[in-house]
This record gives structure tokens, sequence and C-alpha cells, in this order.
């Protein structure tokens, strides 16, 4: 569970901003958005069910979600950089001080039943500081580890909890431009292992805002499992009602004209991942004569249910498997009665059941329905003259329960909204 997170200097992001996943005690509206869970070091057990970032173009909104991924792609791939390589983390641009500056990201969650707080500060050479804290189940306070880099003795400062110091390689104290989390976590060290687990299997993310694909592979996979092929059916009459079943067929892919340039093992690897495969993918509903007739997917079908087809198979897997869910805007190409059932599903303890987050980003204000989202769950981005990115909570504005909040994000009354001035294109 995604508890809290935040970052300075990052991309748009000068000033720190924090978004966080712990309720209001004031706010008892969507108890459905409210997970239970048992966290040590709260004395509440109910956390957020997500969050959805408003605003206009351009305002930042990506950047939030994308500085997430980037401490994510930092844990899970920066132990493969190369002693001399740059570690390329972009820094906020219109300003020559930020500009020259190290960035910092911070991360609370939950992982295991245990509580974990991770602290990253790096510039484009190396880590400058590197912290890992948790609380255990069994109340027990530890700094695992502690690294920050000394300017004077032109070395790092490391300090290991005595359990995980034994574990520590050599590489952790001479690579400066990967994390101990990452060289670590990737030598299976069992301290650190669950903290990696948790990046790599429960932190999850789709970005559509860059035209990028999402494949047909995951959703073909829960087709292909008796236990989900139903629920994927249900899924796709969401979005067209006269779908009464779905067909998965592998073709094999030719991969002889890659042998002379790619190893066997290479090629194996690529099969076992089903690059090696295509997928022919068909809809069947019924006709007037109650004969079933098929539609292939990608020829015969929008793409918006192309796309919704492929994005089926995160949600499940979010959903069963207690995972953090972060999409960029997610309505694309969406109906927004669509989107709104997809919001509703995580925000809903009937389907629900294992504590999956989703946060995401939207252009569509009719999600802006306190009836489907609380309102500390509203997060208004902005950027202020300066070109930097503000986050804030529409708990933070005097919003009454009550309130059309759609009317009022529409008008500009709680910002995040674009000043379009078109008389400057009229010649």
């Amino acid at each position: 569970m995604l508890i809290e997170f935040k970052t300075r200097n990052f991309k748009s992001i000068r000033d720190e901003i924090c978004l966080s996943a712990i309720p209001s005690l004031k706010d008892h509206s969507v108890p459905g958005a409210l997970l239970e869970r048992e966290i040590p070091g709260f004395d509440h057990r109910q956390f957020l069910a997500g969050g959805v970032f408003v605003g206009a173009n351009a305002s930042g909104k990506s950047n939030i979600l994308e500085a997430i991924r980037e401490l994510r792609d930092l844990v899970l791939y920066s132990y493969q950089n190369e002693a001399d390589e740059v570690m390329d983390i972009p820094a906020f641009k219109l300003d020559t001080e930020s500009k020259n500056d190290s960035t910092e990201f911070e991360i609370t969650f939950e992982a295991s039943g245990d509580l974990y707080v991770y602290y990253v500060h790096a510039n484009q050479v190396q880590i400058l500081e590197e912290t890992l804290e948790t609380k255990k189940k069994d109340g027990n306070r530890k700094n695992l580890f502690n690294r920050v880099w000394s300017e004077e003795l032109s070395k790092y400062r490391t300090r290991y909890n005595k359990e995980l110091k034994v574990h520590i390689g050599k590489a952790s104290e001479r690579k400066r431009n990967a994390l101990i989390l990452s060289i670590e976590g990737h030598s299976e060290n069992p301290e650190l292992m669950p903290v990696r687990d948790w990046f790599r299997k429960k932190l999850k993310f789709l970005d559509f805002s860059h035209g990028e694909r999402v494949g047909p592979f995951k959703t073909a996979d829960y087709i292909d499992d008796p236990e989900f092929k139903n629920l994927v059916v249900d899924y796709l009459k969401l979005a067209d009602d006269k779908i009464v079943d779905v067909k998965v067929e592998k073709r094999e892919v030719d991969l002889t004209p890659m042998e002379e340039h790619f190893k066997p093992e290479y090629l194996e690897k690529l099969k076992k991942q089903g690059i090696g495969s295509s997928l022919v993918i068909s809809t069947l509903r019924t006709s007037a004569n109650d004969e079933p007739i098929s539609f292939d997917l990608r020829t015969e079908h929008s793409q918006g249910t192309e796309r919704y087809f492929c994005l089926i198979g995160s949600l499940i897997q979010a959903l069963v498997e207690g995972s953090v869910l972060c999409v960029d805007e997610i309505e694309t190409s969406l109906h927004p009665s669509l989107v709104r059932a997809i919001v509703e599903l995580f925000f809903s303890k009937n389907s629900n059941k294992h504590g999956s987050q989703l946060f995401f980003s939207t252009h569509n204000p009719v999600l802006l329905d306190l009836e489907l989202i609380r309102r500390d769950m509203i997060w208004i981005v902005e950027k202020n003259e300066d070109g930097a990115t503000s986050l804030c909570s529409l708990n933070e504005i005097k919003v009454r329960s009550d309130e059309a909040v759609l009317r009022g994000y529409l008008s500009g009354r709680y910002g995040g909204v674009p000043i379009l001035d078109t008389t400057k294109l009229y010649g």
C-alpha cells in the first residue's frame, strides 16, 4: 500500500509536493473508498484507495506519476548502470539554480504488514543520500541503512543495521550511481527483498498520455485461465453488452531470420515472454438467428474497445494482487461512463477485496462526483507564474459535502483549469 509520496526538483515539480493516502477524519463520504489495514506506526486503520489528479494541459499531472515511476525504475534498474553512466534524472529547467540542483524522493509504504520509509537524494552523477527505515508488525523500529556522500572525504559514510550488514556486498560501497536497494535487492538480500518486491510486483504503471501501447498478452493470459475467463467477458460487456464470449488464438512467429543475429538463449527468452508469438483475438456476438458471429478485435472493433481489452488484464491483476495501479490519462479512447465504472471497481469494497489502490490523471471533469470520489482523493494540479507545478487536495479547500464539485471546478473556483485567450488567434 502506498501511504505517502514526496518529491522535489523533478521535471516541472520544483518545490516539494506531497501526495498522501491518509484520509481526513472529518470526511465520512464514500466509505468504499477507504481501505482497512492495520499498519505499524498508525493509530487509525483506514487509508485511501487512491486519488485523481485534475488540471490544465501541461500543469504537471503526468509528472507526479512519472516521479513515482522514476523512483521505482531507480530501485529496479540502477544496479545495471556502468560506473561512469549518467543517471539522467530530469530536474526543473526554468531557473538556473534548480537546473543544476539535485532531486529528492521519499516514499512511505506498507509491504508484507511492515511499514517502510525510503528516501533518495541524487543528482545526475551519483546518489547523495539513501535511507531505508522500517517499523515491523511487532513494533520494532529499525534503520536498515543510511548512506550519505561526504565531499570532504570523497566517499560515503554508510551505516547498516547489524542484521543487514552481513549480507551487504562491496558493490554497494563503491557504485556511486546505483541504489543500495537496487544492488542488494537484486542479489536477493533477505532483509531487502520484501521492499524490492513491493516496487517490482505491487507498483504498476500504465501511460496512455504519449500513445504508449499496452499489449493484449496479460488479458489473454486471464482468458486462458478458466477461473478468470468469465470475468474478462463481464469486463468487456461494460463496453459492449452484446459480447457473449471472447477467444484467443496464439500463432507462432518464425524467428528463424533472427538466428544469425542473436544467440539461441536470447531467442528462447523472447519466446517465453510471448514475443515469439502473435495473438488473434476475437469477440463473439449472437446474431438475430441466435448464431455466434466472430469479430476480430484489431480490425472489427473500435480503437477504444481494443485499448480497453488490453487494459482489462492490468485491472484484474491489480484487484487480485492488491497492487497500486498508476494510470496517466485513464480516459484515453474510453467513454466517461466506462471510466467511471473502472474507478468504481477500486473504490468499492465489493470489488476491491485485497486493498488495491488506483491513482490516475484525467481531463474528464465528470469524474469529480463526491458520490464516487472523496474530497481528500481529488488533487488539483496547477503551474505558478514560474512554471512550477503545485499540488493541492480538494480537502484543503472549503468545499461543502453537498457542493456541485463539477460546476465549481469548471468555473475555476478551485483552480486547475486553463485560462484560454483566443483573441490573438483572430489576426
